[in-house]
């Protein structure tokens, strides 16, 4: 069985790091693929295993799946990041990866055996030609998992009433004509769906944590932070996180 990841090994100084630290998502979302590539894979049949993630960020999720399947097979790993997070993701995971630093749809995705998308499709602007890359990427008893948040998760409606336009591209965006896209294609597409709790009590009080949870919503340093817009914040919190904990409905979608 994969090895239980704790959230408590992103705690770092910075505004995302100290919001990982308030949510056990990341968790939730490693354990949730780990056991699962334990369940869908028969690893040991492989001679070599590659896997892709696209849409990579700074490396928090690939790191351990990399670690995991690496344990297991020959693997090759690939890494699509097109932001300046691409150095950050270098640095942690490494010489033994192929990065690509290109846009989702610009870039020529490596053949695969797993490819994984989390928290990357809504920024898609053209999904028809996107499912048609990844049709041609898979390799054959390949898997796809999106992972996305569900549109009526109380998360989305908390950060639609804050009115953060940076962050609302995955509620303005829905997911599903991507996977009407990917059945025409002839994929098997299914779901599953798991609860993550952010946890606001730091923010309440504005304690050192709280204020880079703040900023982290608002995508600004504290101190840009207006005094309306933290009552705001807070008046907000205590009306979608009863006790100070706000859920975030994870939607777990395989391609198959």
């Amino acid at each position: 069985m994969p090895i239980i990841l704790r959230d408590s090994s992103y705690s770092k100084e910075g505004a995302f790091p100290a919001f990982l630290t308030q949510t056990n998502e990341k968790g939730i979302t490693l354990n949730y693929i780990l056991n699962q590539l334990d369940i869908k894979y028969h690893l040991k049949n492989y001679k070599k295993f590659t896997f892709t993630d696209i849409g990579a960020g700074d490396g928090t999720l690939t790191l351990p799946i990399m670690e995991y399947l690496a344990r297991l097979v020959n693997l090759e790993t690939y890494c699509i990041e097109p932001s300046s997070l691409i150095d950050i993701l270098k640095k942690r995971c490494g010489l033994k990866v192929h990065y690509i630093q290109e846009g989702m749809e610009e870039t020529s995705i490596p053949k695969s055996d797993f490819i994984l998308i989390a928290h990357a499709i809504q920024y898609l602007k053209d999904r028809k030609k996107f499912a048609k890359n990844l049709k041609q990427a898979l390799n054959s008893n390949g898997k796809i998992l999106v992972v996305g948040t569900h549109p009526e998760s109380d998360d989305l409606k908390f950060k639609k009433e804050l009115k953060l336009k940076v962050l609302l591209a995955e509620s303005k965006k829905p997911l599903e004509n991507l996977f009407e896209y990917l059945e025409q294609e002839g994929f098997k597409v299914t779901r599953e769906y798991l609860k993550s709790t952010i946890y606001l009590t730091n923010a309440q009080k504005i304690n050192k944590i709280g204020k880079e949870v703040i900023s982290f919503y608002y995508h600004k340093p504290f101190s840009e932070i207006s005094k309306e817009e933290i009552i705001n914040f807070q008046k907000l919190a205590r009306k979608f996180a009863p006790e100070d904990k706000l859920t975030k409905l994870l939607q777990f979608i395989w391609v198959e």
